[in-house]
């Protein structure tokens, strides 16, 4: 009996084993990947000296491990259409490594080239990356609107 108690202690310290072995294995697949946040913020002219347009900076990090080449600036427009530009198209695209960031700054001829349709205006900002994947920007849609706003007054 004694031996048969035994024999189901180890069985379940592996399972045991197994299990926690499992979960670790998981969570690194899951922190080794790429995990890119992007985020937009609204300068406005609020500078009575300095005459300077209003702006929409744009920042994306890459919080992942992986590295991740970032190949388009986009935008949506209401009726489910987008139009995109090019980053980095000397070199592929702009690769970021690990807790690396890309700041753009668009203002309003950015804005002119980036979007062709002058009787729509963009809803949505978002950077695209080499896999096709957009990654939609926090804060664009506020961004936008008050970017669009303060270039009407």
């Amino acid at each position: 009996m004694l031996e048969f108690l035994s024999k189901n202690c180890i069985a379940f310290a592996a399972l045991v084993l197994s299990a926690i072995s499992i979960c670790i294995s998981s969570y690194v697949a899951y922190r080794d990947r790429e995990n890119l946040k992007v985020r937009t913020v609204f300068y406005p002219n609020e500078n009575e000296n300095f005459k300077a347009p209003p702006k929409l900076k744009i920042e994306a990090v890459n919080s992942g491990r992986r590295p991740i080449i970032l190949t388009a600036i986009g935008v949506d427009y209401p009726d489910r259409k987008y139009t995109a530009m090019s980053i980095g198209k000397e070199t592929g695209g702009i690769t970021l490594s690990e807790k690396q960031n890309y700041i753009s700054d668009m203002d309003e001829v950015e804005f002119v080239r980036i979007s062709v349709k002058d009787t729509q205006r963009p809803i949505n900002l978002w950077v695209r990356d080499t896999m096709g994947v957009r990654h939609y920007a926090k804060g664009a849609k506020k961004g936008l609107r008050l970017f669009y706003q303060s270039k009407a007054k």
